[in-house]
């Protein structure tokens, strides 16, 4: 049973790290990057709901593919031995943080629009391009050597 759930991990594990999956989060990291930076006024209109609505999922499919690649790895320090992985992890967190701070402070101005340069930190998961290059080019070398 050990055995068959390691296997069950790895094959997870591969089916994450596919270039597939990698070219989605990617193109969720620059839509969520780019409205971002285009936030529209909050004034309660429909592209302020729109845009939370993004944010929300968009944070939460990042907090899924963490916990689904922790549970992969099995432990703390394979998760935090992938430099990809810690950025990716520190990003989330800091995103969990601006919505809690956003939600429990409100429109507390000062605090809630210093907290927005934050959201530039997005950019970091574009440091993803880095991995998907590199698994790219792991998987044309695995292709001649066969």
């Amino acid at each position: 049973e050990l055995d068959s759930k390691s296997k069950m991990r790895r094959k997870l594990l591969k089916k994450l790290d596919s270039v597939l999956t990698i070219c989605l989060i990617l193109i969720l990291v620059v839509v969520a990057c780019t409205w971002s930076i285009l936030e529209p006024n909050e004034d309660g209109s429909n592209g302020m709901t729109a845009y939370r609505v993004f944010e929300y999922v968009s944070t939460a499919i990042f907090c899924i593919e963490l916990g689904v690649r922790l549970y992969c790895l099995g432990d703390m320090h394979s998760f935090f031995a992938d430099p990809y992985t810690m950025m990716d992890a520190f990003v989330v967190f800091l995103d969990l943080m601006l919505l809690t701070a956003g939600d429990v402070l409100g429109e507390v101005s000062g605090f809630t629009k210093s907290l927005r340069v934050i959201r530039f930190l997005r950019l970091i998961r574009l440091f993803r391009i880095a991995r998907l290059a590199k698994k790219i080019q792991d998987t044309n070398l695995e292709a001649v050597s066969d």
